[in-house]
């Protein structure tokens, strides 16, 4: 016979070598550029394995470049993930005294300014500059703004919606995406939320607003008595859900913030950004966030236009209730705000007010 070389492990043996390759080349730029910057994340990957991710960034005469260079020992004191990366760099022949800069996140044990990561690199570099890092500053600034009662509700249901149609079973995600086919323009899939990627709130929510009128066709289709009881049940309760005038203007609310939160996240992490423009950027969204503060009347609009919900708010066909009047109360008649502009007062203005401070 002939050699063919595609077994499993000639493969593995090839992309070792080209890895090899590839971070010698790396090493070898980043020990001509001279001086460097060094970045440190960790997030658990789909196995739920936390892994202690490293990359530096150099100038070289084409512009600065970026490079993955290794997945480091986890430990969670400040002291251990800075020995970690030290000896990691006194292996391949770098001198950490060339470090002009740091940027993490703001877990303590990496941006603490006593026993931080960044505070031990700073002792062997003091030219280590920290600056935490823009793109996760902005994911903490949008995770703020979810604190309230309506958006947390809002969020959990559109986690209950991916669970239901492609976590639960394969039967119900094939009903939507059937749904999904009949429009004119490709729509996509409802997604998952995930706790580290504010990005996946801006896929998700994407998806609702593309496919809204579609996934409550679907989940209606769901509803019949050919589906299973707790099928049938869990189906009707989601689609009393989109059926709220109040899921529907959250759902138009939440995609114009989170697109253009998006779009600023993805520039911040351009290669080739300066810290000027990433200055001009952050204020063009908080200047974006305060303008959005007198716009409820046209979110309001594009939710009630809407044909898979119903055009008034909740609590207009419940009956106001009244306080019990004590003596000493004096005559001036209590306060009662509509459901509309309790909705406007109690839970858009708080959102849009948080995301503005926070920014």
């Amino acid at each position: 016979g002939h050699a063919s070389y595609l077994s499993s492990t000639i493969c593995e043996e090839f992309i070792a070598l080209l890895g090899e390759k590839v971070f010698e080349h790396i090493v070898k730029e980043l020990k001509e550029a001279k001086y460097f910057s060094v970045s440190v994340d960790s997030t658990p990957d789909i196995s739920n394995l936390d892994q202690l991710t490293c990359l530096d960034r150099y100038v070289l005469p084409i512009g600065p470049v970026e490079h993955f260079l290794t997945f480091l020992d986890l430990k969670h004191s400040g002291e251990d993930i800075a020995k970690s990366l030290l000896q990691f760099f006194e292996k391949i022949g770098v001198n950490i005294a060339n470090c002009r800069g740091q940027s993490y996140d703001y877990a303590s044990n990496l941006s603490g300014k006593y026993q931080g990561m960044q505070a031990w690199i700073r002792e062997r570099s003091e030219n280590a500059v920290y600056i935490p890092c823009c793109a996760h500053s902005l994911n903490q600034v949008g995770q703020c703004a979810v604190d309230c009662f309506t958006a947390i509700s809002f969020f959990s249901f559109v986690q209950k919606l991916f669970v239901f149609f492609f976590a639960a079973s394969t039967k119900q995600g094939k009903v939507l995406l059937e749904r999904l086919a009949e429009a004119n323009e490709k729509l996509p899939v409802v997604k998952d939320l995930s706790e580290t990627r504010w990005s996946a709130y801006a896929d998700a929510v994407t998806a609702l607003q593309k496919g809204y009128d579609r996934i409550r066709a679907a989940l209606d289709h769901l509803c019949d008595d050919s589906q299973k009881p707790d099928t049938r049940i869990e189906a009707q309760g989601l689609s009393k859900m989109m059926e709220k005038l109040e899921i529907s203007i959250m759902t138009e609310i939440w995609y114009t913030i989170l697109e253009r939160f998006h779009k600023t996240s993805a520039k911040l992490q351009d290669l080739k950004m300066d810290l000027n423009t990433a200055v001009v950027l952050l204020e063009s969204l908080h200047e974006f966030i305060i303008s959005l503060r007198s716009q409820f009347s046209h979110f309001e609009e594009q939710g009630t236009n809407r044909n898979s919900c119903v055009d008034y708010y909740r609590n207009e066909l419940h009956r106001t209730r009244k306080r019990n009047r004590k003596y000493d109360d004096g005559e001036s008649e209590e306060t009662q705000l509509s459901p509309r502009e309790n909705f406007r007062i109690e839970t858009y203005l708080i959102i849009i007010d948080k995301l503005s401070s926070a920014l």
